[in-house]
């Protein structure tokens, strides 16, 4: 019978955090002020934002399981800064195209706010 070991730091479970209380509300709020391209201006800047968070998530679960190098310096410093440095690695990965999150929840939004004023002028209508 063979022995299988993971090294501790690839054994701890981690689940997604969930969103805080309102947070849809207060992307959609941040949003929903103005109009024309200052709005479109807006919902890009907000879903780039979603995007480089997103990305920072998805980045923090993978250094989760790399232990700091003594080479760059290690020690608990590093460790401490890592997260402030995965979500810079968001944002750039973000401002250099992205992997087509923050075009998603933009196309979802503009479409959502296209919704909302025709179900307004319906339901006034009746």
């Amino acid at each position: 019978m063979s022995s299988f070991n993971l090294a501790p730091s690839l054994m701890k479970t981690t689940a997604a955090k969930p969103l805080p209380d309102g947070a849809i509300d207060s992307l959609k709020s941040r949003i929903s002020h103005g109009s024309g391209t200052h709005k479109h201006e807006r919902i890009k800047k907000a879903s780039q934002d979603f995007e480089a968070t997103f990305l920072a998530e998805m980045l923090n679960h993978m250094f989760d399981g790399i232990d700091v190098d003594p080479t760059f310096g290690g020690g608990k410093g590093e460790e401490t800064f890592r997260s402030l440095l995965v979500d810079e690695y968001g944002k750039i990965i973000t401002k250099a195209g992205g992997i087509g999150v923050a075009d998603a929840v933009a196309k979802e939004f503009i479409k959502h706010q296209e919704v909302i004023p025709h179900e307004q002028s319906t339901q006034e209508s009746h």
